[in-house]
């Protein structure tokens, strides 16, 4: 099972692939990167994370109890995404192994970008986990 975090944005940007927007490494590395981003004094990037009842009967399936309950997606400011991914690109250094680190650095620059590009023209995004 192949699991990711997805950059979903709340309207479509010219130029962005979808390849942009998924973070295989970010998944896996999430619990570093959310203590590296509390030592950076910025959000955390599972804070950003998002999703409806559709997302979740996607990713555990639809005999899931109180799916019905789970509310509607949240929207972030682009801008705040961006502060937390540029502070862990400076961040991450020796805190992963080297072959790791230039899958996770390549994940988080895309990450940077598609965020800078939403953050120039108010696109909001979220994080949501996929498979």
């Amino acid at each position: 099972m192949d699991i990711a975090v997805m950059l979903l944005l709340d309207r479509n940007l010219p130029g962005i692939s979808p390849d942009d927007l998924e973070g295989r490494q970010i998944f896996a590395e999430q619990k570093l990167l959310d203590n590296l981003a509390e030592k950076c004094g910025v959000q955390p990037l599972s804070d950003f994370t998002s999703m409806d009842e559709v997302d979740c009967a996607d990713f555990l399936g639809d005999d899931i109890e109180g799916l019905d309950e789970i509310g509607s997606v949240e929207w972030f400011d682009a801008n705040q995404g961006l502060v937390t991914v540029e502070a862990l690109l400076k961040a991450i250094g020796d805190e992963v192994t080297a072959d790791a680190n230039k899958e996770l650095e390549a994940e988080l620059e895309s990450f940077r970008a598609v965020l800078k590009s939403a953050a120039n023209v108010d696109v909001r995004f979220r994080y949501m986990i996929a498979m």
